[in-house]
């Protein structure tokens, strides 16, 4: 990318000013704040205080500062740990102007810097402190904004005689006593210490709020109000007609054999019994016509089932009737008896006669269905036993959440005691239970590699605090580092890199205190090959995403491993450099896959790779010219894509490092002998990958986007399933080969037509053929790849053509 067009990404408003349009016509609840923040985006840069693009956007700040950060990474200007006063903050102003240590003012300023300044001072300072002594000994605090932690860290240091490190990270913190919170809020529960390797999906507190979210099934309601509202009044029409009927009720005849209604040449049921409409009470034109007011009341009240306002429907159809009859009976037509008469007929047949008992145990049955307590009543009694939960953790023993409703509970919900959960509520609740994480993953509770990075933040944490002896540190560290993975990254150009949690400045102020020596590092070793074996069994077709590997790699970082790890870049962003990483896990690739059908496949030149060491500065940051050599050379040869093709081009680059690296799986495969726990399952992994592939090619995509990213999601997938089977011995590739043509026979046509060049690449490059420059052979085989500069052989859309 040329310089032009690196500073146009730099500058060019006109990706935010979308944005904001889309916010201000977007409807829901969120939309004033997405609209506020867009447009703090937009006027800071068009007032040069934001500069996108920068590990430090706001003009002024430090990198260590959390910012409010939107879609794309873009920073609004706004820091999370300032803005409007926390009500617990108000509540501690008040406290202390009752002492004379705040003025009236300043807590009327609820928004002004000056309130928020008095409180950082006061718990910089001894009376202060001596509250946060006591939240630290006791656990009761949260840090949901690292900032938070700030003064909690001064607190430790200064009980620990560390006075020059203490008076160092107040030098930092000062400037911003004005406009930070480095106070944590108070909490009533104590944070809870879990094991190492337990994890949650989400907070109690946040499960009750989606619960009490649950609205009223509609169909439920519907059936409901059918039952209790519209049945009763068929049951009242029809018994109208029936007191008119000479002679048997009408039903429809069955054969005595079969039990099959007998039908007529037309078609219609034979009918058997009496005929309706051949007596009449007094008082019967008097029932009808008070009925049918009945009918016009409760329609305007209830409006949910439509079915008994249907033209053909029985009821309706009684009701037109009931009109006739009750002004003039001698005005309905024969064909209209002969209606009536099926109508009722169909009704014994279907219910039971008027009075019968099994018309009775019918409405009985249909009546306690209807008395069931509603879904979202069972949602809120579950919700009120969350909220005696903390409400920022996760629940350790789920089972007492999940006993039958007491009386009470009972009453509330319209149901009967010891009523149970159904299985949807009892299954939410899941999402709030803390389990270990293979647990987690092996009951479909983690379904996605995306899903297994949200929760590994709090393993990582409870590993890296497992190396500090001081429980009161240990604990607070922990907090510290899940609050710090909830920062959102920032979008980076020039090869600059997130802000790390070391470089927080009471984090490292407190490192000394972390072990470091051999015996620790073996936790977070073994903690990084469970999460990777995990990650990569569980999910083999998924390319490790981002947030993994930045646990990965902090991971590997406490136990004393080198791990080159690289991050999946963007296309849109990518200026054709890479950094000196890839190159290290390229070379790692090569020394495993050497010679391999995987080295065959892509036609990667591993031996160019292992001579390279080209190492130089660019920007503060080491990178590797001939590995972007490499990966452009076999981006432009085989893909015919040129420079000029902008974003093509970049994610073509960038899906050529990412194969010839193999993504991260040969570095972690080497470094952490996952070979001990996978090599038995590398055929499975494969025909996973396989599978997934198949599935995700017959989806139908009607957006041609949509496909465009499925085809690339399911090339990725190929490239690890070609990782797996080159590992595997030649017997194990030549049985795999057998079982995916076996598995490509089974699929659709259509599939096959368009899937065919790939499934007769794999099968001649494992037979010993290699690909021409192109990615193709002669027979029709062609290189399965995701990014392309012409319509790819899998798009069905011609848009995309």
């Amino acid at each position: 990318m040329t310089e032009d067009e690196l500073e146009k990404i730099k500058v060019d408003p006109a990706y935010v000013v979308g944005q904001l349009v889309k916010a201000l016509l977007g409807k829901g609840k969120n939309a004033p704040e997405r609209t506020r923040q867009w447009y703090q985006v937009l006027t800071g840069m068009a007032q040069g205080i934001l500069q996108i693009g920068s590990r430090a956007p706001v003009s002024g700040s430090p990198p260590w500062i959390t910012l409010e950060v939107v879609h794309g990474g873009f920073a609004t200007g706004g820091f999370a740990a300032g803005g409007i006063l926390k009500p617990y903050e108000i509540a501690k102003l008040n406290e202390l102007q009752k002492l004379g240590l705040a003025k009236e003012s300043e807590i009327k300023s609820l928004d002004k810097s000056a309130a928020r300044a008095v409180l950082n001072i006061y718990f910089a300072g001894a009376e202060g402190r001596k509250e946060l002594s006591k939240m630290l000994k006791t656990g009761h605090y949260r840090t949901h904004i690292p900032e938070e932690a700030a003064l909690l860290i001064a607190t430790w240091l200064i009980e620990k005689g560390e006075a020059d490190r203490t008076a160092q990270l107040l030098e930092v913190l000062a400037p911003f006593f004005d406009r930070l919170r480095f106070y944590p809020e108070p909490a009533g529960e104590p944070l809870r210490v879990t094991g190492e390797d337990i994890v949650y999906l989400q907070t109690a507190g946040i499960c009750a709020r989606q619960l009490r979210d649950k609205s009223q099934q509609k169909q439920v309601a519907k059936m409901n109000e059918s039952i209790k509202v519209w049945t009763p009044l068929y049951d009242r029409a029809a018994s109208l007609f029936f007191e008119t009927v000479e002679g048997e009720n009408p039903q429809l005849l069955k054969d005595h054999i079969t039990g099959q209604l007998v039908r007529a040449e037309n078609g219609q049921p034979v009918v058997s019994g009496g005929w309706p409409c051949k007596k009449f009470q007094a008082d019967w034109a008097g029932r009808a016509s008070q009925l049918l007011i009945e009918y016009e009341q409760v329609r305007h009240l209830h409006g949910l089932c439509k079915k008994h306002e249907k033209p053909k429907e029985n009821f309706a159809r009684l009701r037109k009737y009931l009109v006739i009859a009750s002004k003039d009976p001698a005005q309905l037509s024969g064909i209209n008896v002969g209606d009536i008469r099926r109508i009722l007929a169909s009704y014994v047949t279907a219910h039971g006669a008027p009075g019968s008992k099994r018309l009775e145990a019918t409405r009985s049955m249909q009546e306690s269905i209807a008395n069931r307590p509603l879904h979202k009543d069972l949602a809120r009694v579950m919700a009120d036993r969350l909220d005696r939960e903390p409400a920022d953790q996760g629940v350790a023993d789920l089972t007492r959440l999940w006993a039958p409703l007491s009386a009470r509970e009972a009453f509330d919900a319209g149901a009967s005691e010891d009523t149970m959960f159904p299985a949807s509520i009892v299954g939410k609740t899941l999402t709030c239970g803390e389990a270990p994480l293979i647990t987690m993953i092996e009951q479909k509770l983690i379904g996605s590699s995306e899903a297994m990075a949200s929760v590994l933040p709090m393993l990582t944490a409870n590993t890296r605090a497992a190396n500090i002896k001081d429980t009161d540190l240990a604990r607070l560290f922990a907090s510290v580092y899940r609050a710090f993975r909830k920062r959102r990254s920032l979008l980076l150009l020039n090869l600059q890199s997130q802000v790390r949690f070391e470089e927080l400045p009471w984090v490292s102020a407190v490192l000394p205190w972390m072990d470091s020596h051999q015996d620790t590092q073996n936790v977070p070793r073994a903690a990084l090959s469970k999460a990777a074996w995990l990650a990569i069994s569980a999910f083999p077709y998924s390319v490790l995403p981002n947030k993994l590997i930045r646990e990965f790699r902090t991971l590997a970082k406490d136990a004393g491993l080198k791990i080159p790890l690289v991050d999946e870049l963007a296309a849109d962003i990518f200026t054709g450099s890479f950094s000196a990483n890839f190159l290290d896990a390229a070379q790692d690739a090569a020394k495993l896959l050497h010679g391999t059908s995987y080295q065959r496949y892509f036609g990667i030149d591993y031996d160019r790779i292992l001579s390279l060491d080209d190492i130089e500065e660019k920007s503060h940051k080491k990178v590797s010219p001939g590995f972007g050599r490499i990966c452009a050379e076999m981006a432009e040869g085989q893909k015919k894509l040129t420079v000029s093709s902008s974003v093509v081009y970049n994610g073509a680059m960038i899906e050529q490092a990412q194969i010839v690296t193999t993504h991260n799986l040969a570095s972690l495969w080497q470094s952490l002998q996952l070979q001990d726990e996978l090599s038995t399952e590398l055929s499975t992994m494969a025909q996973c990958c396989y599978k997934w592939i198949c599935r995700r090619q017959q989806l139908k995509l009607p957006q041609w986007q949509t496909e465009l990213k499925s085809i690339k999601n399911s090339a990725y997938a190929w490239r690890q399933m070609l990782f797996y089977i080159s590992l595997a011995d030649e017997n194990e590739q030549k049985n795999f080969i057998g079982w995916a043509d076996d598995h490509f026979q089974k699929q659709s046509d259509e599939f096959k037509q368009r899937f065919a060049p790939a499934m007769l690449g794999l099968q001649a490059i494992v037979n010993g053929q290699e690909f021409d420059y192109k990615g193709e052979l002669q027979s029709g085989g062609k290189r399965f790849t995701g990014w392309s500069g012409k319509p790819h052989f899998l798009s069905r859309q011609p848009e995309c053509k």
